[in-house]
């Protein structure tokens, strides 16, 4: 089956296979597929990481969330205490779907015809 939509479910704090998944995501972008990397639980957390600028996978990070192509789970970042660690937060899109108890939901991914990606 050929994707051209991909999710990029962020579920761990692991600094290595994240910046994976933001490389395999703009190079997807450039060969004309649509991308998104949501963080969820502990994938939140990561914001923290990205505060620091002088990080390549910082900048990086913000390349995509200019592009609308980050989605955080509000719930998660609320307890990780990340809601606003990251200077561009008001780019990143905050969700908090009511089926998944407040998470963000594979399903809508999955109904958009979305392959989803757990990092």
């Amino acid at each position: 089956m050929h994707h051209n939509k991909v999710a990029f479910f962020v579920v761990n704090r692991e600094l290595g296979p994240f910046i994976l998944a933001m490389k395999n995501a703009k190079a997807m972008v450039k060969a004309g597929k649509e991308v998104v990397i949501v963080l969820e639980e502990k994938g939140t957390a990561l914001l923290f990481e990205m505060k620091d600028t002088t990080r390549l996978s910082s900048k990086m990070f913000e390349e995509l969330v200019q592009a609308h192509m980050v989605v955080v789970c509000r719930a998660c970042a609320v307890k990780t205490e990340a809601l606003f660690a990251v200077s561009g937060a008001s780019k990143i899109k905050f969700v908090a779907d009511a089926d998944v108890d407040g998470h963000v939901s594979m399903n809508t991914y999955i109904d958009r015809g979305f392959q989803i990606i757990t990092v």
